[in-house]
């Protein structure tokens, strides 16, 4: 999470992240292109971009965007496409805006506030834009279930059958809701949490073994697959948000 104005080389490309980036807009000019269509990024302005999907977020380096951004896991209802909501000093939303910027500036607060903030906002931001989400609650639920336990040895049959339903079936809705395979999705996710350690400055070795990989090779095969480059140059390249 935080407040800032982007560097000059700063672009997003996401593979397929098993997160949400939630970003609002201060200033600036900046683009997010996905599936062939290019949008601008409006000033005050929220945006809740997709997780489970490939795109690019960049910005006119001579005029920086300057946003508020976190990173959400949003479940059960899991966002498919790119939203937005208009914010002015009447809007419902505008409180929520402004309790963000103070936390970010305290750069703590209890996980509960967080989460409370968050679900007002999408529920509200759900009866003001049309949003599209994953509807079945057996692949939501199973998705939750990853998001916890992503660290442990877990068969993804073990999440079918808590789902009762069976493997296939299990692997078609999967498919259907989220465009990869269980499996798939639970490794991109493990990649996905390895990247925040990463970024925090964890060796390669003790990322893989943190994120459920057990094996450091593997871990920096799966890694280079899903963005290119591996571990150890993540870590070095790395710009946030």
């Amino acid at each position: 999470m935080g407040k800032t104005v982007c560097p000059a080389s700063w672009q997003v490309k996401a593979n397929f992240p098993a997160f949400n980036r939630f970003k609002y807009i201060y200033g600036g000019e900046a683009f997010f292109t996905c599936r062939g269509k290019r949008i601008a990024l409006q000033e005050k302005h929220i945006y809740i971009f997709p997780a489970h999907c490939e795109y690019v977020l960049s910005h006119n380096p001579a005029k920086p965007l300057s946003c508020l951004w976190f990173h959400l896991v949003i479940n059960p209802s899991l966002i498919s496409e790119c939203i937005k909501c208009s914010i002015n000093s009447k809007s419902i939303l505008h409180p929520y805006i402004r309790i963000l910027e103070n936390l970010v500036c305290q750069k703590t607060g209890p996980v509960d506030i967080f989460d409370n903030i968050f679900q007002n906002i999408i529920h509200h931001v759900g009866k003001l834009t049309t949003v599209s989400c994953i509807t079945d609650r057996r692949i939501a639920d199973a998705m939750k279930n990853m998001h916890t336990r992503y660290r442990e040895d877990i068969s993804p049959a073990v999440y079918a059958e808590q789902s009762g339903i069976s493997m296939p079936h299990f692997i078609r809705l999967f498919k259907k809701n989220i465009g990869l395979a269980p499996l798939q999705y639970l490794l991109l996710y493990r990649v996905e949490m390895s990247k925040t350690m990463l970024a925090a400055g964890a060796s390669v070795k003790e990322t893989a073994f943190s994120t459920g990989f057990n094996d450091e090779k593997f871990f920096s095969r799966i890694f280079r697959k899903n963005t290119g480059i591996n571990p150890l140059a993540y870590k070095k390249s790395i710009i946030m948000p």
